[in-house]
């Protein structure tokens, strides 16, 4: 193998494990808590995106920059945090149902 593929191969390597291996913040954030406190997680993470998005515009505004948020940041704010409270609801009753 050259030596530039097995650089190469490395970085890809660690990038698909680090990527494969690690959470995202506000998904751990919002896990531990829904968890321990037993709130929805989907709503919890739905207000968490909303309270980023207020934030970012008030930040916006309050410092004449450009806006930044669009349709997209609106529609995964909409669909993302329902969209993984049930697949983490079907996901527990998979694993229950087969005794994990």
């Amino acid at each position: 193998m050259k030596k530039g593929a097995a650089v190469t191969n490395a970085v890809y390597y660690h990038v698909l494990v680090f990527e494969i291996h690690s959470t995202m913040p506000v998904e751990g954030t919002c896990y531990i808590i829904s968890s321990r406190y037993g709130i929805d997680f989907a709503k919890l993470r739905l207000s968490v995106d909303a309270a980023c998005i207020i934030i970012l515009l008030a930040l916006t505004f309050a410092f004449g920059l450009t806006l930044k948020i669009r349709e997209g940041t609106i529609a995964g704010m909409l669909v993302l945090g329902p969209l993984m409270g049930w697949c983490m609801k079907w996901e527990k009753k998979v694993l229950e149902h087969i005794d994990l």
